[in-house]
């Protein structure tokens, strides 16, 4: 009895608490029921503790959110199945599929009939506050967004509904001609591989100390071994090309990981769906991919296609769609419209203080990005106000010795003498820059997704610049950094969601040709303040993208 009071008091506190600081701090970040269950299940925690979870993570309102979803789904699976299991709808496929469209209704349309809808909300509350422990009120119900529930039941209960736009402020949303097909859907047990995985833990090992070579050998041995034994299309295999294209995207070969990484997205695709988590993070990895191969058309295509399945799956209100922003505003920046970009890292900020909080350091990375957006537009007065910003979170989060700390403060010692300079010139009687779109509102989301779509103007050409540029790594330093930026930490799992955190790049125009004389000479800059932060740029994004979300 003593052991298992000491198990029952591991699994309620510590076991819990793990799981939840996981998610606090984005190490975690499901994007569904499916992700939330495999990592409640990967760390040996029944699913009747999501009333518990919900309960300590009341203030993340995405994760409260799956939380809330997934527990709703459930009580309607049984429900539905409970239907489906009268002798009328075993005797009639039509009575079925009445049946099935007169349940959806209920659950999910602006149904006039309120005695079923209320008897059906009585239903989900029992049984929530049953096998829970957590009594749904009506107003959390509210919540849950309707497509992500639909698409949640219909998996739950094998149910394949007609592919159309559903208005779920319609009366009768759902019609039984709508229900297409029931599939049975059982438990099964999954193919593996120990010694497969073993080496794939021992690539991602490799990986984060930036040991390229020692993860390339791991990689591909983990991508034979599952390939032999569970087959060529299977998750797993998925996950080691996944990971093999990180590897050699650190090790500067663009396009053949940009091919592993496409037949990654194939295997997905095929295997796990078209809406599947690990295929929208293949479709962002892929994106950041072809941009740094300049393919910048296919680039947009798969950010587009990312972003669409996110808003589909989980909504506007995810750190995986404000990671995806910050994406898209990249390229956005390498099409030669920062003022465009500008409005995406708006957004994106405005998002994570939504979700996380002002004093989050995914919210302080926000803060930089946009910093580094004006300073590109010459607009270093704003750059320093967001820059103080990301100091004093990371300084009151981190503190004053951390890595990110420290090349924060470099980077705002950086701005404050480009401001310094501005109004010498000006003093000198030179022109200002023009700063009037960092004045400018941001977008809203539909207009921004529209953005995407339209063809780009032809990007303005701008003639080398003899101003000093903030410290950039090279191939050579990004190499050895320790701290491998955005795509890097656990790319090929399963727990991963699409795409990386990946930060605007300086163009090679603003590097002064005494910079780039001094990076070829070995790295080293011919700028002091590169002495204050010896990674300059990449290295405190590296830093801080430790503590962002890399879209889990």
């Amino acid at each position: 009895e003593r052991v298992v009071e000491c198990a029952e008091r591991f699994y309620a506190t510590t076991a819990l608490d793990c799981l939840v600081a996981d998610f606090r701090s984005l190490e975690l970040s499901p994007m569904d029921g499916r992700t939330l269950t495999d990592f409640m299940h990967t760390r040996g925690l029944n699913m009747r503790s999501l009333g518990q979870v919900t309960r300590l993570v009341a203030d993340l309102p995405h994760m409260k959110w799956s939380c809330l979803a997934e527990m709703t789904a459930r009580a309607l699976k049984h429900l539905m199945r409970a239907l489906l299991a009268s002798p009328a709808c075993k005797q009639s496929s039509a009575m079925a599929a009445a049946t099935l469209a007169a349940g959806l209704n209920a659950a999910l349309s602006n149904s006039t009939e309120a005695p079923l809808q209320a008897e059906l909300y009585l239903w989900v509350r029992t049984y929530t506050a049953w096998y829970f422990g957590y009594p749904l009120e009506r107003a959390e119900l509210a919540m849950v967004r309707p497509l992500a529930l639909l698409r949640a039941v219909c998996v739950k209960i094998g149910l394949e509904i007609a592919p159309r736009d559903y208005d779920f402020s319609s009366p009768v949303t759902f019609r039984a001609t709508d229900m297409l097909a029931l599939s049975p859907v059982c438990m099964h047990v999954v193919c593996t591989s120990a010694d497969g995985r073993q080496l794939l833990e021992a690539s991602k090992t490799a990986l984060d100390a930036a040991q390229l070579d020692e993860a390339v050998r791991c990689g591909v041995k983990a991508m034979a071994a599952l390939g032999t034994v569970c087959g060529p299309r299977n998750r797993l295999s998925a996950g080691a090309y996944s990971l093999l294209a990180v590897v050699l995207y650190h090790a500067g070969d663009f396009a053949q990981a940009a091919v592993y990484q496409q037949k990654a997205l194939a295997i997905n695709e095929r295997e796990l769906g078209l809406d599947h988590p690990d295929t929208i993070k293949s479709y962002g990895d892929l994106a950041v991919f072809h941009y740094r191969l300049q393919v910048m058309d296919d680039a947009m295509l798969y950010a587009a296609r990312a972003m669409f399945l996110l808003h589909m799956t989980c909504g506007g209100e995810h750190p995986n769609t404000a990671a995806t922003y910050i994406n898209v505003a990249m390229m956005e920046e390498g099409l030669g419209r920062p003022d465009l970009a500008l409005r995406y890292l708006q957004e994106a900020l405005q998002c994570n203080v939504r979700l996380l909080g002002a004093d989050h350091v995914q919210t302080a990375a926000s803060y930089h990005a946009i910093a580094i957006a004006l300073s590109l537009m010459e607009v270093y007065a704003l750059s320093v106000q967001h820059q103080q910003h990301t100091l004093k979170i990371l300084t009151q989060g981190l503190g004053e010795e951390d890595l990110r700390t420290v090349d924060a403060r470099a980077w705002l010692d950086y701005f404050e003498s480009k401001v310094e300079e501005q109004e010498d010139a000006a003093k000198r009687g030179l022109p200002k820059p023009d700063n009037s779109i960092a004045k400018k509102g941001h977008l809203s989301v539909s207009d921004l997704v529209k953005f995407i779509s339209e063809d780009p103007p032809p990007p303005k050409t701008k003639g080398p610049k003899s101003k000093p540029a903030p410290p950039t790594n090279h191939s050579k330093a990004f190499k050895a950094n320790p701290k491998l930026p955005a795509v890097t930490e656990s790319v090929a799992s399963s727990n991963d969601g699409p795409g990386s955190m990946e930060y605007m790049k300086i163009p090679d125009e603003t590097i002064s040709d005494e910079e780039r004389a001094g990076a070829a000479n070995g790295g080293e800059k011919a700028n002091p303040w590169a002495s204050q932060a010896p990674g300059g740029r990449q290295s405190f994004l590296a830093a801080v993208s430790s503590g962002l979300t890399l879209m889990k």
